[in-house]
């Protein structure tokens, strides 16, 4: 909340959250909102391994949609397979298969699997093609888009939706000398949703209980209104509400 006045318009500016919440916490939502969306989007990626005796090559191809970038290792190059596991904070296991070059190890995904037989095929099947000269080509699928991938990226509009809401604000605008009061929603990048009412008519601010515990909302009492509601939902912390409201209504004593 901040009060100024340029010319006949004095404005009180109107944060639900407060200055920092306003900021800080679309912030932090954002930043959840980044990580599903990574998740997401490796839950989609799809990875073969392409292997060509003829041309001497093994391809390792991960593909997001239309995006696919490719590593070659050279088969005569390959040593073994590898079957690495490791287990996270929450105890479950998880897979990946590496090819031990002479060069280094080469990992076939970003990402390990819990999906230990998949994995275990993925090994098998290499382990024979490097094992019988005669076999020309070699294609497997080592990883392929799952269910995962589509609800992480559908949750993520949901935390983006949350983080403009919870930046959004308002500010009510008394103009005396065209006898109004206007309540204008900010909600960039939209643009702003205003409500106007005759100045006689507004008789005061006041602050609200929400409908759930310890939650506040501040309204106007107009004439021949319900309460308007500054803002469209209730959010925790009076204090700057309460603020927001006592400057209104010394705006309206005036």
């Amino acid at each position: 909340m901040q009060g100024s006045e340029a010319s006949a318009v004095a404005v009180v500016h109107y944060l639900p959250n407060g200055r920092f919440g306003r900021v800080a916490v679309p912030l932090l939502v954002l930043a959840v909102f980044a990580g599903t969306v990574f998740g997401g989007v490796l839950s989609l990626r799809t990875v073969h391994l392409l292997c060509d005796r003829g041309l001497g090559t093994c391809s390792i191809v991960s593909s997001w949609g239309p995006v696919s970038t490719a590593r070659t290792v050279p088969i005569e190059s390959i040593r073994k397979t590898r079957l690495d596991t490791s287990r996270g904070k929450n105890g479950v296991a998880t897979y990946e298969v590496v090819l031990v070059t002479s060069d280094g190890d080469a990992r076939l995904s970003m990402v390990s699997s819990s999906n230990s037989a998949q994995r275990g095929r993925a090994k098998s099947d290499i382990d024979t093609f490097l094992a019988n000269p005669k076999n020309g080509s070699l294609d497997v699928d080592y990883d392929e888009p799952d269910r995962t991938g589509m609800l992480l990226l559908a949750l993520s509009l949901v935390w983006l939706y949350a983080a403009w809401a919870m930046s959004r604000s308002a500010r009510v605008e008394i103009d005396r000398a065209n006898g109004t009061c206007t309540v204008v929603a900010v909600r960039w990048p939209l643009p702003p949703a205003r409500r106007v009412f005759e100045l006689a008519d507004v008789r005061d601010a006041v602050v609200r209980e929400g409908g759930k515990r310890n939650t506040y909302n501040l309204a106007l009492v107009v004439d021949g209104y319900e309460e308007v509601l500054v803002f469209g939902w209730a959010s925790s912390g009076r204090a700057w509400k309460d603020a927001a409201a006592a400057e209104i209504r010394a705006l309206l004593a005036r």
